[in-house]
C-alpha cells in the first residue's frame, strides 16, 4: 500500500505470534475542545468508528457553573413546535438541544415537568432525566398516573393526558402552558379547578386558561360524571411517577431509553417499548449523561451523511462512558437533533434544515 499524504496511525504490539502492528486510520481524527467559560466546555469530535465515519457536538456542564438547566417549549410561551434557534434567541439561553419526543401537533410524548410544574406525561414506565435539589440524575421507571378527585360524587377519574387533544372518552388535564385557551370542541365537559374546588363548568368547549387554575376536560362517560358537579365542590388533581424523588424534582424530561447506568451500558429499548425506528439502526442521535461528580454531557452525534453516518444506540452509550457518563438517557433523534451554542447551529441537521421541535433542553444564565 502507498500513502500519498501524512496519516494518522497507532502502534500495537500482539502475541502468539508476537508481531508488531501498524493500524492506519482512514478516517481523520480530531477532538476540538473550547473553553466557554462560567463552567461551560464544547468539543467538536471526529471520530472513526470502527472503519466509518461520525461527527458529535458535546457540552459539558460542571456542577458550579453559572448556568440551569431547563426544559422549554419549541412555540416559546405555549405548547407546540417551533425551530431551535428562534427560540433560544427569543429565551436568551447559551446552548440548547432538541429534547422529548413529540407528534406533528406537538404533544409531548414524555414525562416534562419545569419548575415543579407537570406540562406532560407518559404512562409507560420510562427513563428520564431529573434535577432534584439542584443535583442532575437519569432515573429509570418513572410511569405517570394521575387521578382526578371528586369527593362530592365519590368518583376519581384517570388522567390520560396533559396539556394534549382531547381524543374520545379522554381525560386531559390543561394548565397555562397549553395556551390562552383548550382548543377543545363542544362534544365533551370541562371544569374549571381553582384552590381545591370547582369553579366554573362548561358544556361548550375551547375554556380560557390562567396561571392560577387548571382545567379538566372530559368526553364521553368521563364528561357525564363532570356535568353532575357543582360550583364550589371539592376537587383536586393528583399525580406522581411513583417515586418519591422525582415527584418533588424541579425537572422531570422524559424520553428514552436508557443508555447506561452505574457506568455500564445498559440500552433499555425493550422494556421502555421504544418504536423500532428509534431502537433499530444507524441515525443521528441527541442524548445527555451525567458523571460521577454531576458534571452533565450533552450530545448531538450528526447521521445520513457521507462524513458522518449517525450511530446505533449502543454506540452511543459506549461514546457516552468514553466521555465520562456514569449514566445517559437518550432524547429524540433522526431530523431532529440539533445543538445551538451563541445563536449558532454547530452541526447539520439531516433534514437539510432545521426541524420544528415540541421541547428543548437549554443552558440559561442562573443571573436571570
Amino acid at each position: 500500500m502507498s500513502l500519498n499524504k501524512e496519516q494518522q496511525y497507532k502502534v500495537f504490539a500482539l502475541q502468539q505470534p508476537n508481531r508488531i502492528v501498524l493500524d492506519i486510520y482512514r478516517i481523520l481524527v480530531t477532538k476540538n475542545t473550547v473553553n466557554q467559560g462560567k463552567g461551560l466546555q464544547y468539543t467538536f469530535w471526529q471520530d472513526d468508528m470502527e472503519g466509518l465515519p461520525i461527527q458529535m457536538h458535546i457540552l459539558e456542564v460542571a456542577p458550579n457553573s453559572d448556568y440551569k438547566i431547563l426544559p422549554f417549549s419549541g412555540a416559546i410561551d405555549r405548547n407546540g413546535r417551533g425551530r431551535l434557534l428562534k427560540a433560544v434567541n427569543t429565551l436568551g439561553a447559551k446552548a440548547a438541544v432538541n429534547a422529548s419526543y413529540f407528534d406533528t401537533s406537538g404533544w409531548i410524548i414524555g414525562n416534562l415537568k419545569i419548575d415543579g410544574e407537570w406540562l406532560g406525561m407518559e404512562d409507560k414506565a420510562r427513563s428520564a432525566f431529573v434535577i432534584a435539589d439542584g443535583k442532575p440524575q437519569i432515573m429509570k421507571d418513572l410511569a405517570y398516573n394521575g387521578s382526578v378527585m371528586l369527593p362530592a360524587l365519590g368518583v376519581k377519574l384517570h388522567v390520560k393526558g396533559i396539556n394534549r387533544e382531547r381524543i374520545a372518552e379522554d381525560v386531559v388535564i390543561y394548565t397555562h402552558y397549553f395556551g390562552p385557551s383548550t382548543r377543545t370542541n363542544s362534544f365533551g365537559c370541562e371544569v374549571r379547578i381553582k384552590d381545591g374546588k370547582v369553579a366554573e363548568i362548561s358544556k361548550a368547549g375551547n375554556l380560557r386558561i390562567d396561571k392560577n387554575s387548571v382545567i379538566v376536560s372530559a368526553h364521553g362517560t368521563n364528561a357525564k360524571i363532570l356535568e353532575q358537579l357543582q360550583i364550589g365542590d371539592r376537587a383536586s388533581v393528583q399525580q406522581t411517577l411513583g417515586d418519591t424523588v422525582a415527584d418533588k424534582a424541579e425537572v422531570v424530561l422524559g424520553a428514552g431509553p436508557m443508555l447506561v447506568e452505574d457506568g455500564k451500558r445498559n440500552v433499555r429499548s425493550v422494556s421502555e417499548q421504544i418504536a423500532g425506528d428509534i431502537a433499530y439502526g444507524r441515525a443521528p442521535r441527541t442524548a445527555i449523561g451525567v458523571k460521577k461528580d454531576g458534571t452533565v454531557v450533552i450530545l448531538v452525534a450528526d447521521g445520513r451523511r457521507t462524513n458522518s453516518v449517525g450511530m446505533t444506540l449502543d454506540e452511543v452509550a459506549r461514546y457516552m462512558i468514553k466521555l465520562g457518563a456514569v449514566s445517559a438517557l437518550n432524547f429524540d433523534g433522526g431530523g431532529s437533533s440539533e445543538m445551538v451554542l451563541n445563536n449558532k447551529i454547530l452541526n447539520n441537521p439531516s433534514d437539510g434544515n432545521e426541524r420544528a421541535v415540541s421541547v428543548g433542553l437549554g443552558l440559561f444564565s442562573k443571573k436571570n
